[in-house]
């Protein structure tokens, strides 16, 4: 059995925290006001700052032997690229440059990756969302099958994109 783990963007961790403080009972606030975020059993989240440092976290994950169920990447993006605050854009073509580096061996079979960050799975003049999610598959599903998908739209339209990969 994998775990979830949740990839954020330490811009967008901000953000979140500030929301989630005012949705908290006092008790659930740090001794200097911030709020606590509580993942669900069985997950763990890792806020990423930097392109490299995505690279950096799926690499001590392998040399970890962790298995995942499922990935949530938090970040901010636009169609067919995001990116973890230093302004550095992740692709299709940066997907696919670590496309042999055995990040598929961490997948358990069937395992689901998901975007949560607007336009990411979109489509228009300036990416493809559609390439940049077959990239993803190919790069971390091929060994196991399983599904990546993300927002096509931002805010509170929930338009969603969906592949499947078969091992």
């Amino acid at each position: 059995m994998g775990q979830t783990f949740v990839f954020y963007s330490e811009v967008v961790a901000t953000t979140f925290t500030d929301w989630l403080k005012n949705r908290t009972k006092s008790g659930d606030l740090t001794p200097s006001g911030e709020a606590y975020v509580r993942w669900a059993e069985n997950t763990k989240g890792i806020g990423i700052a930097t392109k490299h440092g995505f690279k950096q976290e799926l690499d001590k994950l392998k040399t970890e032997c962790a298995k995942i169920d499922k990935l949530i990447i938090v970040t901010h993006g636009d169609t067919g690229w995001f990116w973890f605050g230093d302004g550095q854009l992740i692709g299709e073509m940066a997907i696919n440059s670590v496309a042999n580096m055995g990040y598929s061996d961490l997948f358990t079979p069937g395992a689901h990756i998901f975007f949560q960050g607007c336009h990411i799975a979109g489509k228009s003049d300036r990416g493809d969302g559609e390439k940049l999610l077959k990239a993803m598959a190919r790069t971390f599903l091929s060994r196991n099958g399983g599904r990546v998908g993300g927002c096509t739209a931002e805010g509170k339209q929930l338009s969603f994109l969906g592949l499947e990969r078969r091992a």
